[in-house]
């Protein structure tokens, strides 16, 4: 399989305003809101993925509208979508095992695709985000509970080549529907040479 078909992720730097909603998931919101529970501080990342292939079909999801992939405003396919803390910039692309491997991670309702590509402000004071990291993945399984994937990753930085290996695995922590955002969840960073050892940070 070419990169092109891989499914693709990104990992934006969200600096909340003061007019996202912090509270619990409200009671009838859409799976694709734009409005989700996250960690009640100034800035926290955004790790999307866009779902692997359905097999047998090509598409990222059976809603999806193909219609819909020539404009980013009208393309409601979903990414599957989670908030951490900030984590190492600077290191990005040159994490190694003893950086740290395990964080604590919230999934947030999923996201709209326009976010794979979307800088800048949110509007209604929702905050600004700006990308970090953002590539292809190789899918580990089809599920979203656990998800596991290898990133192919392209920082930023253009002077450095895109990064392959980095492994990562998002675990529940608690019971409940695997889409209720809000949840808890560890997010483990394995990098090569990582040893399926207790996590560190």
């Amino acid at each position: 399989m070419c990169l092109e078909d891989l499914p693709r992720f990104t990992v934006l730097r969200h600096a909340i305003g003061e007019g996202l909603e912090r509270l619990s998931d409200r009671a009838g919101r859409s799976a694709a809101s734009d409005s989700d529970t996250v960690p009640a501080h100034g800035v926290h990342w955004d790790w999307l993925f866009a779902p692997p292939p359905v097999p047998g079909t090509g598409l990222i999801t059976p809603r999806e509208n193909p219609s819909d992939a020539a404009n980013p405003m009208r393309d409601r396919r979903s990414l599957w979508t989670w908030a951490t803390e900030p984590l190492s910039e600077s290191g990005w692309g040159r994490w190694t095992a003893e950086t740290f491997t395990s964080v604590p991670a919230t999934r947030l309702a999923d996201h709209r695709f326009r976010y794979l590509d979307f800088q800048g402000d949110l509007g209604a004071d929702r905050g600004f985000v700006s990308q970090i990291a953002t590539g292809h993945y190789r899918p580990v399984g089809l599920s979203s509970d656990p998800f596991e994937a290898e990133l192919i990753v392209a920082v930023n930085d253009r002077s450095q080549p895109p990064t392959v290996g980095y492994r990562l695995k998002f675990s529940r922590q608690n019971s409940g529907p695997t889409t209720t955002a809000g949840q808890s969840w560890q997010l483990r960073i394995e990098t090569p040479g990582t040893e399926t050892e207790s996590p560190r940070r």
